[in-house]
């Protein structure tokens, strides 16, 4: 399986706060979507900290509201190390699968 970046690298800044783009890492899997990074909005609340502040839709193990650690590279890139913060949310993915009683649509019922 060849990995991928997320497809939506180049989606524009929410407004309002200062947003910085936090990038994941992770192992793509098998029969999942073939991507190996997710870029996620965040709000910096130190010098290497961030609040992420949307909801993840690939990253495991990282919800809306809690605050992660991460490195920047030398091209300005932010990489997130360790969660370092909990928020209390949770991330709950339903996907529809193309075999199940909605098809590869969650909109026909």
């Amino acid at each position: 399986m060849s990995a991928m970046t997320s497809t939506a690298p180049d989606r524009q800044r929410p407004n309002g706060a200062q947003y910085v783009k936090i990038w994941f890492r992770f192992m793509p899997r098998e029969g999942w979507l073939p991507y190996d990074t997710e870029g996620l909005w965040a709000v910096e609340v130190g010098p290497d900290v961030a609040r992420v502040s949307n909801v993840p839709f690939l990253q495991d193990r990282v919800a809306e509201g809690d605050v992660v650690r991460f490195r920047t590279d030398r091209d300005g890139v932010r990489w997130a190390t360790e969660r370092v913060g909990a928020s209390g949310n949770c991330t709950v993915r339903v996907l529809p699968i193309p075999s199940g009683p909605l098809g590869r649509s969650p909109g026909r019922a």
